[in-house]
């Protein structure tokens, strides 16, 4: 006996019966259940969207960007900051992308940082739901199964468990997407030039550079079908420079990255050492809403976190596919075919291809062409319900059960009521398919129970070695500042064998969290560090050294013969006691003990703000100030060398009334410059990672591009239309 999915029935909602939703309405719904998805992991832990990295580098940053912003003042560089103090050399900080910017801006209004992240989470998923919707109904799918296809990738394990609560430029980036395939499915000039272009420029400036490779890919593959058709060869040049316009506008984001790659720590290569590669096999359990992935790791090689879930019912509903030869005849399918495909390859790269590390992030695009497939396929041929079907269906199912089990056998109970649960969701369709019933509706509301079952599967929050939860305050009102003055200069010198927990009832946090109360304690979180002076301190990413990093504070420079806690002109120092070390520190007292730390001061006093050492016969004095240069008065008959407390990056330039004097670095760390004798008049340090030369050529290419996309796309007005999934290829 056999059963197909009765599309009349299905389809008489959408056509216009008295019944049927307005499309915008349908539409507002869809994006209304991705915002439930937030609320349901708010339910689950106020904290959800509140951790790792979102806690210790990306909210306190956005705060302080936009706070600044809002005092008027444009900041690149915090050389208080140390190893991590300059945001224009990591792209995800968007100092040259407005949009990132606006968005810290938002963030900087609140004063409970973790409703701001939480909100920001909600409102991505549903662009992330509303791009899938848009898409799939622009490429002729059902409203049923682009809902359920929408809300699938919406609660996937890398985009809903990962990215959205600790890693939220990964999220941004990757909901533009769906945007990017609708705007080249429209093909209007109209959409399609403006789509690609905005698209494009999202995808490189929210930087994460997987997204952009996994978008090129999407053209790439929407290129060659408009191609094999023999046809539109000016429609696939027109975004081929919309998209070149977008990339190369968000490109400028990354320019301080690429002109000062040969200080940063991310100086990479190519080498393989398997480390956050996935393993493919992990797809036959990506049905489980509690599936662990096997790889490399940073805690071993068994995640704890679901992220190869694409969705319950994305892997055991192949069988039940009325599959036909030309099913690929579809153009939408097929782009999504290459488009998967692609993205798959991509997850197989080696473990750094230069910028480009970890190809585990790629899988999103996996999990949307996954989703995409399925909509556009079922609502294209339907489903078919047989025995033997359905024992294949539960052959995918028990196999999956037997991967998980191999992965994590102490999970046995955990996986049993997964499979358990799936198992009825498929069957509950199965039932729908056969009376000729929206089995799309029961994949929508599946995904929303799977969605229910993850978050209540997860490690308690604070217990997951995998998403660390620091347990730091959510306001900024009650954020604990450093006990140490705010107008002064600070370093803090901490081991990672201390108590973080302990610190923070101290007063002593990690990474960028002192700056919500002005502090910046020298050592800040670098995911862009300047590698000579993280080298020195040997410091980890939170901002902890190690033991080596005190000899080398007090080990003192050649060719100026002052240590290198004067150089770099701290005024106080906050060190734990397994660093202390009396002997280390002449020249400083102890202004006070805490519980476990030391807070130092400074006797000598520097020769003046910002300058931490003058060569004899040199005078200077600060003049002014601005948020990325400094002006000084300079006298000197015999000139000397003047080192400034500024961390060395390509692109500071020095003027001595006007005109352009050589600066260098101190052995890598500092900057410094020799003034020539007879100077008498004002001196001015400028950084600007950037030369206006490079940003103004790069903006009229991308200018060019754009203009060029418009004028060969005005012939391209085609509509495309709803039911263009059936169209052949």
């Amino acid at each position: 006996m056999t059963e197909v999915v009765n599309p009349p029935k299905e389809q008489a909602i959408e056509v216009g019966s008295r019944r049927s939703l307005p499309e915008w309405l349908y539409r507002v719904a869809v994006a209304l259940a991705a915002i439930a998805l937030a609320g349901l992991a708010w339910i689950r832990t106020p904290r959800y969207f509140y951790i790792d990295d979102t806690q210790s580098q990306g909210l306190p940053t956005m705060h302080l960007i936009g706070r600044t912003l809002r005092e008027g003042q444009w900041k690149l560089l915090y050389s208080d900051l140390g190893v991590g103090g300059n945001l224009a050399t990591d792209p995800q900080y968007g100092m040259f992308f407005p949009p990132k910017l606006l968005l810290s801006i938002y963030v900087s209004l609140f004063d409970d940082v973790r409703l701001a992240a939480s909100l920001l989470s909600a409102l991505f998923l549903a662009v992330l739901a509303l791009g899938m919707v848009f898409a799939l109904r622009a490429g002729g799918a059902s409203r049923g199964w682009s809902a359920a296809a929408a809300l699938a990738t919406a609660s996937s394990g890398f985009l809903f468990v990962w990215a959205a609560a600790g890693w939220q430029p990964a999220l941004w980036a990757f909901a533009l997407i769906p945007w990017l395939w609708y705007s080249l499915i429209k093909e209007r000039a109209a959409i399609l030039v403006p789509g690609v272009f905005l698209t494009s420029w999202g995808l490189v400036g929210f930087a994460f550079p997987f997204a952009a490779v996994c978008g090129i890919a999407l053209f790439c593959c929407w290129a060659v079908v408009q191609l094999w058709n023999g046809r539109r060869f000016r429609l696939v040049v027109s975004a081929a420079l919309a998209m070149a316009s977008g990339c190369l506008l968000g490109a400028i984001n990354y320019l301080p990255l690429f002109l000062a790659a040969s200080y940063t720590t991310r100086n990479s290569g190519l080498r393989n050492d398997a480390g956050l590669v996935p393993n493919l096999g992990d797809l036959l359990s990506s049905w489980s809403p509690v599936s662990t992935a096997q790889m490399y790791y940073w805690n071993g090689h068994i995640t704890a976190v679901p992220i190869l879930y694409l969705g319950w019912f994305i892997l055991p509903i192949l069988p039940l596919i009325r599959w036909r030869r030309d099913i690929l005849g579809s153009p939408r399918i097929l782009e999504m075919t290459l488009f998967g495909s692609a993205a798959l390859l991509l997850s197989q790269l080696p473990s750094e291809v230069g910028p480009f590390r970890w190809p585990f992030r790629v899988i999103p695009a996996i999990a949307i062409a996954a989703a995409a497939l399925i909509a556009l396929i079922v609502s294209r041929v339907g489903l078919r319900i047989t025995r033997g079907r359905l024992l294949w269906s539960a052959g995918l199912l028990l196999v999956g059960v037997w991967m998980q089990f191999g992965r994590t056998p102490t999970d046995a109970l955990q996986i049993v009521l997964s499979f358990m649960v799936v198992a009825a969701l498929f069957t509950w369709l199965a039932m729908a398919v056969k009376r000729g019933r929206s089995a799309s509706l029961v994949a929508t509301i599946g995904t929303m129970v799977c969605a229910v079952g993850t978050l209540w599967a997860l490690p308690a929050p604070g217990t997951n070695p995998e998403v660390l939860d620091f347990g730091y305050a959510t306001k900024v009102s009650e954020m604990p500042a450093l006990p140490v003055a705010p107008d002064q200069r600070t370093m803090l010198l901490h081991t990672p064998s201390e108590d973080i927990a302990a610190d923070y009832a101290k007063g002593i946090t990690v990474a960028f969290v002192p700056v919500y109360q002005n502090r910046y304690p020298g050592l800040g979180y670098f995911a862009v560090g300047q590698k000579t002076l993280q080298a020195a301190l040997c410091q980890d990413f939170l901002g902890r050294v190690c033991p080596a990093a005190v000899p080398f504070l007090a080990s003192r420079e050649q060719t100026t013969g002052q240590r290198w806690m004067d150089l770099l002109n701290y005024s106080q120092i906050l060190v734990s006691d397994e660093l202390y070390d009396p002997a280390q520190f002449e020249d400083w007292r102890v202004a006070e003990r805490l519980d476990g730390y030391v807070i130092l001061e400074r006797l000598t006093a520097a020769p003046a703000e910002t300058v931490s050492y003058a060569a004899p016969g040199v005078d200077i004095s600060v003049e002014s100030q601005a948020a990325n240069s400094t002006s000084y008065s300079v006298r000197s008959e015999s000139g000397g060398r003047i080192v400034f407390d500024e961390i060395y990056w390509p692109g500071w330039r020095a003027e001595l009334d006007g005109r352009d004097i050589p600066v260098t670095d101190l052995d890598g760390i500092l900057l410094t410059l020799d003034l020539p004798a007879g100077a008498d008049g004002t001196l001015t340090i400028t950084y600007g990672p950037v030369p206006p030369s490079l940003t103004l050529g790069l903006l009229v290419t991308s200018l060019v591009c754009l203009l060029g996309a418009a004028l060969i796309g005005r012939r391209n007005t085609t509509r495309t239309k709803p039911d263009a999934v059936n169209a052949p290829v």
